[in-house]
This record gives structure tokens, sequence and C-alpha cells, in this order.
């Protein structure tokens, strides 16, 4: 399967050595995220070496290691998209648009996200950790 990832599940794959993290390292699903999300991460990266406990190597290593199984989309690729985004999440959060937008231009199967304003839209399937768990779950069972 492929999936979207919203900025929260890095993060939270970043901060706590848990299901999600394990998810995105050991998966055979596939992940896609914008460009700018590398922007975030360095802009709260002080703040989520603290929640991690983590020493600055230490989250080096494991960031390095946790975007080498995601594939990063430059805005050039999905632009085409982000009007129509922007229709669908203006009106929620239109930050959140170009999760939207590079979910609109390839092929996926949602988007893997615990932030439930994205289930106020329709267009894009929205699939929550627990959801994602479950399936992962499910395929390493068979």
């Amino acid at each position: 399967m492929i999936f979207v990832i919203d900025s929260n599940i890095i993060f939270s794959g970043l901060i706590k050595d848990g299901k999600t993290r394990e998810i995105l390292l050991t998966s055979i699903l596939k992940f896609y995220i914008p460009e700018r999300v590398l922007d975030e991460i360095k802009t709260h990266k002080e703040l989520i070496i603290k929640k991690s406990n983590l020493l600055q190597e230490e989250f080096e290593l494991l960031f390095d290691l946790l975007i080498s199984k995601i594939s990063v989309v430059s805005i050039a690729n999905y632009q085409n998209y982000m009007n129509e985004a922007l229709d669908i999440m203006g009106h929620i959060d239109k930050d959140d648009s170009p999760f939207i937008a590079l979910a609109l231009s390839i092929e996926n199967d949602g988007i893997w996200s615990d932030d439930l304003h994205f289930k106020k839209q329709s267009r894009v399937k929205i699939w929550t950790t627990e959801e994602v768990v479950k399936l992962f779950e499910t395929n390493n069972d068979s």
C-alpha cells in the first residue's frame, strides 16, 4: 500500500520508539511526503530532540534513517493540484493542502494522519495510526 504521510506521523516516529516508528522503518508500505515537511522538522528540531530525549547525533541518525524510507516530493510534482487541494482544505486548514495535492497527484491509498480535521473532507481517504497499525499487523501475520 502507498500512503502520503502527514507531518504529525513523522514527528511521532522521531519522538517515540513505538509502533509508528516501527512501521515507518520496517514496513513494506510505501510513503510519500511533501518536501515542505523537511522544513517543518528543521523548524521544530530542538523541540523534537527535547521530547524524544535523543542526543543531537541520535536524532540526526534517526531522521536520516526515517527519511531514507520515505519519498520526498517536490512541490513542482504536485503544484497542478494545489488549487483543487485548496478548494478541498481551504475552509478546514489550508496549511494541509500540500498533503491533499500530493495525494491527488500520485497513485496512493490515502493519507496517514492523526489530525482529525482531515476527516472533514471526503476527496482523499484518511487513515489514522490505529488503522495503519491494524493493517501493518495483519500484513505481518500473513
